[in-house]
């Protein structure tokens, strides 16, 4: 509150836009101030929480990935079968956990991929190569959901 009267701008704050901390909501009443949840925070939450869900089939991904980016003569094979099946140069992207965006990202690109990496996995780590068919299905499914939030946190940047 001191900042508040130091910076004279008591009178003109009419609300006050933050994540859901305890804390600082407990700041904000204080100084009977109208607290408003920041959307992108309620969305990470909520996604996350939807993402908890899918967190065996996400960890199956990972633990492709993870496979690709410790082995470099795994990673020289999965460009060349997509170098020699016509497919784009891409890179496998790696979940990060504070950013619901990186597994949606992570799980996309294994889908663009699919074909490149099965084939490798089959020549170089088969035991990797385990998720069914209905797994990608909901792959497929919950990327085309949370594909929508992405492009509308993308748009807002």
């Amino acid at each position: 509150m001191a900042t508040v009267k130091k910076w004279n701008i008591e009178n003109k704050i009419s609300a006050v836009v933050t994540d859901n901390a305890p804390n600082i909501v407990g700041a904000i009443k204080l100084n009977n101030w109208r607290h408003i949840s920041c959307f992108a925070h309620v969305l990470n939450i909520g996604i996350q929480h939807g993402l908890e869900k899918l967190k065996p089939i996400i960890n199956k991904i990972k633990s492709i990935v993870e496979f690709f980016k410790q082995s470099s003569g795994a990673c020289h094979k999965l460009q060349n079968i997509q170098k020699q099946n016509r497919f784009e140069n891409l890179k496998l992207i790696q979940e990060c956990k504070t950013r619901w965006n990186y597994a949606y990202l992570m799980m996309e690109r294994n889908i663009k991929l699919k074909e490149p990496v099965l084939s490798t996995l089959a020549i170089t780590n088969n035991r990797l190569n385990c998720i069914s068919d209905d797994e990608w299905e909901v792959v497929y499914s919950a990327c085309k959901l949370i594909k929508v939030f992405d492009e509308l946190v993308v748009k807002q940047k």
